[in-house]
């Protein structure tokens, strides 16, 4: 993920916030977290049983065939190799590099399950802690696959796959349409989605070096599972920098990012230069108790008001930063986690639940805590 300069930019900021003395362990734990996920991107495993074509569905995806077989070793495509720190399943594993354009800031990971199919349980319970994504590759989902994919939790089934894969064959057997509407209720309760692939074309292009088309990609199934998939990357990618910048604005990440004028020595020193902090914790605390008589149920009427007070609030503090910037240079980092914090905020209206409400007060106690050590000390 670090191909956004977003995102290099947190794992930088998280990097700093991981060694600030100021932090707890925890909040130091947490912070280096984040900050390597960021660094590894998501994890997206292939698994299915042996035969089942997985392996040509990662070479499918990535666009070039390894020599490297998925039946010797674990194959883990990564966008940064060099920072790829999980080990996946039992055996040995070797680290490729994927190119950014395939499907963003991912790892890819083409697992060798073990030989005996009785060790299959605990490397599948090893793959779903780390797994944010699953490609499931079957031929038709039996059920020794049906009884080891139950023990995947929900979360990570409403963001995994089933590839059927040889869709070729089962449609020359006549079978391909029965196998599908067979499925569609596993899918419904087991899967994100259902894609039917075929890979043997996309193959034979490789292999010859004359590339692979976009028609010759679509008509594989190969193109709609990788805009899904895609789709989904991005999705967990903006969940890692909404949780980076949250973590951030909980734990005013800024006063270690501020420039060395606006140390807190400095503005200990010079009572003029703590008058705007206070300021800023005044306009906090002047709809505090607004907010503390508010209801706070699960109803969408109770959390719009909390968050849209949490939204007034935000809005009317970046006012009241960006008044002052213009004679107190030092508060441009400030004014910046206010603009940070209210877009934060704003985006929470949308999603109007209760974790939501819940982050949006959080953030405003964080920066009300932030402005009262800068207002006294």
């Amino acid at each position: 993920m670090l191909d956004d300069p977003g995102a290099s930019e947190l794992a930088d900021r998280l990097a700093a916030a991981a060694t600030h003395e100021r932090l707890s362990q925890a909040a130091r734990d947490q912070a280096r977290g984040l900050a390597d996920r960021l660094a590894q991107g998501v994890k997206i495993c292939l698994l299915g049983p042996k035969g089942a074509g997985k392996s040509a569905i990662c070479d499918a995806i990535v666009g070039r065939r390894s020599e490297i077989r998925a039946q010797e070793v674990t194959r883990i495509f990564s966008t940064h190799p060099a920072g790829v720190q999980s080990s996946f399943g039992p055996g040995r594993s070797i680290t490729l590099p994927l190119t950014p354009a395939v499907l963003g800031g991912v790892q890819l990971v083409d697992v060798a399950l073990p030989q005996d199919p009785a060790a299959w349980p605990r490397a599948m319970a090893r793959m779903v802690e780390v797994a944010d994504i699953v490609l499931w590759c079957t031929e038709g989902f039996a059920p020794p696959e049906a009884t080891l994919w139950a023990q995947v939790p929900d979360a990570l089934k409403d963001h995994s796959f089933l590839v059927l894969t040889k869709a070729d064959l089962l449609a020359r057997q006549g079978l391909l349409e029965a196998r599908i509407t067979g499925l569609q209720a596993v899918v419904t309760e087991e899967f994100h989605s259902l894609f039917p692939t075929t890979t043997p074309r996309l193959m034979s292009r490789i292999d010859a070096g004359t590339g692979v088309s976009e028609t010759d990609l679509a008509a594989s199934g190969v193109k709609a599972l990788i805009e899904a998939v895609a789709n989904l990357v991005a999705s967990g990618h903006r969940a890692d920098m909404d949780s980076a910048m949250l973590f951030l604005q909980r734990h005013g990440e800024a006063l270690a990012a501020a420039p060395a004028s606006a140390d807190l020595a400095s503005v200990a020193a010079d009572p003029a230069a703590r008058r705007p902090y206070a300021t800023a914790r005044d306009k906090i605390m002047e709809r505090a108790l607004d907010l503390a008589e508010m209801s706070f149920d699960a109803s969408p009427a109770d959390l719009s008001e909390v968050l849209e007070l949490c939204g007034t609030i935000s809005e009317d503090l970046v006012d009241v930063m960006q008044q002052q910037a213009g004679d107190f240079a030092d508060l441009a980092p400030w004014c910046a986690v206010c603009e940070d914090a209210s877009d934060k905020i704003m985006l929470m209206t949308m999603e109007n639940d209760t974790r939501s409400a819940a982050d949006a007060v959080s953030i405003l106690l964080q920066l009300r805590r932030d402005f009262e050590y800068l207002a006294v000390h």
